[in-house]
């Protein structure tokens, strides 16, 4: 409900590129209210207000966003925030993620992942 009642606001906010009041907002929300608001963007805001969040909470929301969504911005992020994405999440989480996707693409991701969570993955997913 914050999310809709929001979202022109969310969305000026992306538009002039006021990141330090965007994250400091979105930060503050819980992360079940920032996925619906992230959900009901247009897919380039989408990307933008989920690169404004920092610490757990993205993770947090990135592991409630729906299939689809999670595939969009680990196709969209820099490696280097996918891998601390995918090394933050549960490891169950991260395992029904793999598994939805071709051996080839799970296996991209699995390299960015640190060795002992590849260790993990891998006999997760055996």
């Amino acid at each position: 409900m914050l999310g809709k009642l929001l979202i022109p606001e969310i969305r000026e906010l992306i538009a002039t590129r006021d990141e330090a009041t965007l994250s400091a907002a979105l930060d503050r929300w819980l992360p079940a209210d920032v996925v619906v608001l992230i959900t009901d963007l247009p897919p380039e805001e989408k990307l933008e207000a989920f690169r404004m969040l920092r610490g757990p909470q993205r993770v947090q929301v990135f592991e409630y966003l729906d299939r689809p969504t999670q595939r969009a911005l680990l196709e969209a992020l820099s490696s280097e925030d996918v891998g601390h994405i995918l090394n933050e999440m549960a490891a169950d989480d991260r395992t029904a993620l793999f598994e939805e996707w071709p051996p080839e693409i799970a296996e991209r991701f699995l390299k960015l992942l640190s060795e002992d969570q590849q260790s993990v993955a891998r006999s997760l997913l055996e």
